[in-house]
């Protein structure tokens, strides 16, 4: 059918203008709020969130203790390596004149370590303000014949802080007493008996006999964990972080994790511990510069053998009370703000005098609010689209706290149940709506529809 010249021309009319004018609604550079059809969203949900540094850990012992006897004054070994002693209980008997000179000379030691504690003491009272004293004692045994002897160097340097001087005695009187405790504890067991006794419970771990010496070496009961970090990540790390451990046990029904913290970490590279030689098995770790980092849990796992590997979490970071939002919904501040924040809010009272809903004046001095205060000034480096309470795009500024794989972590002060959007650039207050509702509606809400609202959601 041929058209006529008087329905042709307004034909062709109709169209350029619906052409024009989804070329101004539509294009990147529309000044025209448009409708937005959210297909990917979440939910903002406070809870605590946690930065983990995860790496492979040995178990070990928590002290190393070795006996040492002159191989010639030795009667019998009377434990092997991998034995499991008691403190007190007796690792080789010696010749009856060997044990007795063995306890002379833990008495000699004893005492030794009592004057040096008596030094400390007298300069640390002495200690005022013209000075203070820096000890470093040297404790030396020898023997002539069947005369033992003794010698005490204590050497006294001047410091210019008291206080760091006293700090420093306390830590040198600290060791002393403990070095004492120990000759004292082997006095205490042996009473004179011709043997050589065990300071700890613990596990015999190597037997050696060198330079005429045999020396036993013992792994305390008490156990700890041991893992290897980079340079970089020994940075992020410090005494007290709390970690969790992690073993592969073979009955299901057992504990297998435990909490803990790290006690030490220490700056020289590992070299040849025993420790640094098992963690070189994996790949992840040969031929690396790597540093010993120890962590005390707080309980044992079932007994488990030295060596074993495990899986150590460390707590770099920690959020008791924080948003969590894939990395990439993080958006940058907008290119411009303005007129058309103006715009919305004459858009939302037009649009509410067309269906003849109520717009209370508490709602469009909110609006203005808004418009007035969130210039560029208002935004960050770090934001997050969000879905208003009007239904219309918000841009919220977030402290990111810390990011853990591919999300990142913000204590912002966010409205519990806040509707999060993805990073891509929209008008800040565009109208929107969502491919499901965020919870189910009750029929009170469903009745404040009108079929205008569902026709418009269902074409848009």
């Amino acid at each position: 059918m041929k058209l006529k010249k008087s329905v042709w021309i307004p034909t062709v009319l109709c169209a350029a203008v619906a052409g024009t004018s989804s070329y101004v609604t539509f294009s990147d550079d529309s000044p025209v709020f448009r409708s937005y059809f959210i297909n990917e969203y979440a939910v903002a949900t406070a809870d605590a969130h946690e930065e983990l540094l995860e790496k492979d850990a040995v178990l070990t012992s928590t002290a190393v203790q070795t006996v040492t006897a002159n191989a010639t004054e030795i009667d019998e070994i009377l434990v092997g390596r991998g034995s499991s002693v008691t403190a007190g209980e007796e690792l080789l008997t010696l010749r009856t004149d060997a044990a007795e000179r063995e306890y002379e000379r833990l008495e000699i030691q004893a005492e030794a370590f009592e004057d040096e504690l008596s030094a400390l003491q007298s300069i640390a009272n002495s200690i005022g303000s013209t000075g203070a004293a820096t000890p470093k004692g040297d404790l030396t045994l020898s023997e002539i014949g069947d005369e033992i002897s003794v010698d005490l160097a204590l050497e006294v340097v001047l410091s210019e802080s008291p206080t760091e001087a006293a700090a420093i005695i306390d830590q040198r009187m600290i060791e002393v007493q403990r070095e004492l405790d120990v000759v004292e504890s082997y006095l205490a067991m042996a009473d004179g008996e011709a043997a050589l006794i065990s300071p700890i419970d613990g596990t015999i771990t190597d037997i050696k006999n060198e330079a005429g010496f045999v020396t036993i070496e013992l792994y305390a009961d008490e156990q700890q964990y041991v893992t290897f970090v980079s340079d970089s990540e020994w940075q992020r790390l410090a005494e007290g972080q709390a970690a969790t451990i992690k073993a592969n046990l073979e009955d299901e029904e057992l504990e297998d994790e435990v909490t803990g913290m790290v006690v030490t970490k220490h700056k020289v590279p590992a070299s040849d511990s025993p420790e640094y030689k098992q963690i070189q098995k994996l790949d992840a770790y040969k031929d690396r510069t790597l540093y010993e980092v120890a962590i005390q849990t707080d309980s044992m796992l079932e007994p488990l053998p030295f060596g074993s590997f495990a899986e150590a979490n460390i707590v770099l970071n920690e959020e008791l009370f924080a948003y969590k939002l894939p990395l990439s919904w993080v958006a940058p501040p907008p290119a411009s703000t303005g007129d058309p924040l103006e715009n919305a809010v004459d858009e939302t009272i037009d649009a509410a005098e067309e269906t003849d809903a109520v717009t209370s004046d508490e709602t469009v001095d909110i609006m203005l609010d808004d418009a007035t205060t969130e210039d560029a000034t208002f935004y960050g480096d770090e934001n997050v689209y969000t879905l208003g309470y009007d239904g219309r795009v918000r841009l919220n500024p977030i402290d990111v706290s810390f990011t853990t794989g591919d999300s990142a972590v913000t204590p912002t002060d966010l409205v519990e149940g806040t509707v999060l959007l993805n990073a891509t650039e929209r008008s800040i207050y565009a109208e929107t709506f969502l491919t499901m509702p965020t919870r189910k509606l009750d029929l009170y809400e469903l009745k404040q529809l009108t079929w205008e609202d569902y026709v418009k959601y269902l074409l848009f």
